[in-house]
């Protein structure tokens, strides 16, 4: 069971958007709760550009492309970027 209320928690900044996922959550749910989250919000988020970063647990590249893509999909967001925190990818 998951502990986290929501699966998925979106933060916005000047500098982008954070969305943290459950890290217990299969990733087929937060694709799910991704895709109904940002279809609900459309409105609010309007058509817009912004770095996107993604916090919670490991994703694999294709996993941040189906993310990446989940959200444009159903909002009129553009993601022009993610941001990337992981020190271990960062120094590789």
């Amino acid at each position: 069971m998951s502990r986290l209320k929501n699966k998925i928690v979106i933060k916005s900044s000047k500098s982008g958007m954070t969305v943290i996922l459950d890290p217990e959550c299969p990733f087929e749910e937060l694709i799910a709760e991704i895709a109904e989250k940002f279809r609900e919000s459309a409105k609010f988020w309007g058509n817009i550009q912004m770095a996107l970063m993604l916090e919670g647990r490991k994703l694999t590249a294709g996993e941040e492309l189906r993310i990446v893509n989940t959200i444009t999909e159903n909002s009129g967001l553009e993601i022009l970027c993610l941001i990337d925190n992981d020190a271990d990818r960062i120094e590789s």
